[in-house]
């Protein structure tokens, strides 16, 4: 009967050299490389941003550097923004109309705690020197506290909104030093009230006469407080020079660090355009959904997620208190 074998050859070293030895038990076997099929890259998505948006905006001038985050935004990007400021008249009545004749009333000779407690927020919050931004954060709530105490009970201090900006949302983007939401509907009296006394209202309608009937402000921001002075002191430590151990004082680069700093310094105070960005931080939480917790500073949203590309806008009417 006929018998079949398979014989391999190996190679074996030796003293002068490789020897080349075959064996009839052994089988042939010829490694080779698996062949790897690279994988096919995903085509290059070409975003589409909507007309006059943020991104739109923005890159309509791409030659300029706009794309930075809010406390460095200058006066241009105002402008570009289509920013319009308007000066209100002052807001100075009523008033107190007191006679040289007159005596003094009972409670300036014994004011109430109440009043105590407002005239040494007050001065507080009109003191010249610096103070440390918690202080004033204390003072400007005490005062609101006193005048409406159901629609400033509940201030979050130290927000940060996010901007939804071209496909991504970056967290944190925004930084305030006081914020108060809308209060909801059990406190919606005291909140009118505020509403009819605080200030002169502007040419734009109300904001209930703007909301869809199906959309509440109830817990979305109203109304944020910053300071002037808190602004120019984030700026200038924004650009802070840190010399390591054993290294010198470097004074040009401190110099340019300050130059840097002097060039986001608007030309008036009333028209910064850090206040912008808060005033759309708080406006985009209006229509975006919360975001989930990650330690990323930017984020990419799509639908599936629950984040509307394209909210249903509407007109808001918003605050800022500065001083």
């Amino acid at each position: 009967m006929a018998t079949s074998h398979s014989s391999a050859t190996s190679t074996t070293p030796s003293r002068n050299g490789n020897c080349r030895v075959t064996s009839p038990d052994t089988t042939s076997c010829t490694s080779q490389a698996p062949v790897v099929t690279p994988p096919k890259r995903r085509p290059h998505r070409i975003y589409q941003p909507a007309k006059n948006s943020l991104y739109d905006i923005f890159e309509q001038h791409s030659g300029t550097a706009l794309f930075v985050r809010p406390i460095c935004w200058t006066d241009l990007h105002a402008q570009l923004l289509g920013v319009k400021w308007e000066e209100l008249l002052p807001c100075d009545t009523p008033q107190s109309t007191i006679s040289p004749a007159t005596p003094p009333s009972p409670g300036h000779l014994n004011p109430s705690n109440t009043i105590i407690t407002l005239n040494n927020a007050l001065a507080y919050i009109l003191l010249p020197d610096t103070m440390h931004p918690i202080l004033t954060s204390n003072a400007v709530k005490t005062a609101l506290m006193t005048l409406w105490p159901k629609a400033f009970s509940e201030p979050h201090y130290l927000p940060e909104f996010h901007l939804y900006f071209g496909g991504l949302v970056y967290r944190n983007a925004v930084p305030a030093q006081i914020l108060w939401n809308f209060p909801s509907d059990e406190a919606k009296s005291s909140y009118s009230s505020f509403r009819s006394v605080s200030a002169r209202p502007a040419k734009s309608s109300n904001v209930s006469t703007q909301l869809p009937p199906n959309q509440s402000p109830a817990n979305l921001p109203m109304i944020c407080y910053v300071g002037k002075t808190q602004l120019a002191s984030v700026r200038n430590n924004s650009f802070r020079l840190a010399c390591g151990p054993g290294r010198p004082w470097n004074e040009p680069v401190f110099r340019l660090q300050q130059l840097r700093a002097r060039m986001l310094v608007p030309l008036n105070s009333d028209h910064d355009a850090h206040f912008v960005g808060i005033f759309l931080g708080m406006a985009q939480k209006h229509f975006y959904p919360s975001l989930p917790i990650t330690g990323r500073r930017d984020l990419r949203i799509s639908p599936e997620q629950g984040i509307p590309p394209y909210p249903n806008f509407h007109d808001l009417k918003l605050r800022i208190l500065t001083h």
